[in-house]
């Protein structure tokens, strides 16, 4: 029992010196300090993550695209090039272009 009372002895003698307010107020420093520099510390996590997430999503992006691009090229590219050379060896003479346009105009006319 004797302990409680010395408890409590204490802290009143703590109070009029005005250290249990002194201590009051540093721990409340303390915190404050505290949740600054925690709400800092995310906002500057969450805008570096930001940035290197920009960064690599752009860097993947470009290494797909290119794959994608090199797949695509290597499967129809051959095809591509000898439809090329079809159309440059049966190239279209003029006569043939002034048949094919008259007969556009023709059919454009019996529409209207």
């Amino acid at each position: 029992m004797p302990e409680p009372i010395v408890a409590v002895a204490t802290v009143n003698y703590a109070a009029e010196l005005w250290r249990l307010d002194l201590a009051s107020s540093l721990l409340t420093a303390v915190g404050l300090l505290t949740a600054f520099a925690g709400t800092f510390g995310y906002l500057n996590i969450k805008s570096s993550s930001k940035r290197t997430a920009k960064r690599v999503s752009t860097k993947v992006a470009r290494e797909e695209a290119e794959r994608a691009a090199n797949l695509y090229l290597q499967e129809h590219l051959p095809a591509m090039i000898s439809e090329y050379d079809d159309f440059i060896k049966n190239q279209i003479n003029a006569s043939v272009a002034d048949n094919i346009a008259g007969a556009q105009e023709d059919s454009g006319n019996d529409n209207n």
